[in-house]
């Protein structure tokens, strides 16, 4: 009884110390389920501040399972300028595509083309604190 105890202990300082900052970037990533609520893996929930990347290993986890064709999902929110959130929630499917939707509802500057929109893009590639694609359809009008 006294190892499990030590066992579950252990258990919850080693989660402790994966979860919360990234001392690289100063993101934080928020632990929880999918966001979508579909049966993917969760890359992560990541709010940046001001001027920061996103962190390198939240990008590789979702290249890495569009391109062995995995469902996972990825949201990073981000500010603008003027500091309204943009939100970026990239979802990879079994076919090896990606689905993002942009969501810029909140930005008090965009005027008429604040909305949420959604491509399908193919062929995923890490760039310095984002993910590129080499290819996308062009954004449409999203329901909320």
């Amino acid at each position: 009884m006294r190892t499990a105890r030590m066992l579950v202990l252990l258990g919850l300082l080693l989660a402790a110390g994966c979860a919360g900052r990234d001392t690289t970037t100063g993101a934080t990533a928020v632990a929880g389920p999918s966001p979508s609520g579909l049966a993917a893996a969760s890359c992560g929930d990541i709010r940046l501040a001001q001027s920061q990347a996103a962190p390198e290993q939240a990008l590789k986890c979702l290249i890495d399972a569009a391109t062995a064709h995995r469902a996972a999902e990825l949201v990073i929110t981000g500010p603008t300028t003027e500091g309204d959130p943009i939100t970026w929630r990239y979802t990879s499917t079994t076919a090896g595509t990606v689905i993002l939707v942009i969501d810029s509802r909140q930005d008090r500057w965009a005027g008429t083309s604040a909305k949420l929109t959604t491509q399908t893009c193919t062929g995923p590639v890490l760039r310095p604190g984002m993910i590129d694609f080499a290819s996308c359809t062009d954004p449409v009008p999203t329901a909320p």
